[in-house]
């Protein structure tokens, strides 16, 4: 279990002292930067001027594009099992075709699919 170090951060001006992983400090020091850069994006493009406010905007905002994220990702991940599926069907019945034996087909299929997860990480 990595030890948890104490570290300051600066967010919108103010600074925060926090609890960090040993060994994610540069994790914790992007995740800094991009929050001060949200929170100056939603100041600017909000016209908001109350920190609370903006606070709470940033916070909506990100977590909107969380949501949009995961919606994402699990028509993706539908999409390519949709797509595994209809590789295996095809390997099959190309095997059937071709008379071969169906543990190849399997094994066509499994290669293909794994092909095709390569990809979507890519």
């Amino acid at each position: 279990m990595a030890v948890a170090k104490t570290q300051f951060i600066t967010l919108f001006g103010r600074q925060y002292k926090v609890r960090c992983p040993s060994g994610e400090e540069s994790v914790l020091k992007q995740t800094e930067d991009m929050l001060n850069q949200q929170l100056l994006n939603t100041k600017k493009g909000s016209g908001l001027t109350n920190r609370e406010d903006i606070i709470m905007m940033t916070a909506l905002n990100l977590c909107r594009t969380i949501i949009e994220q995961q919606s994402n990702d699990k028509v993706a991940n539908e999409q390519l099992a949709q797509s595994q599926a209809s590789a295996m069907v095809n390997a099959k019945d190309a095997s059937v075709k071709a008379n071969r034996a169906p543990g190849s087909a399997i094994a066509d299929a499994a290669s293909k699919a794994a092909q095709l997860m390569k990809e979507k990480r890519t």
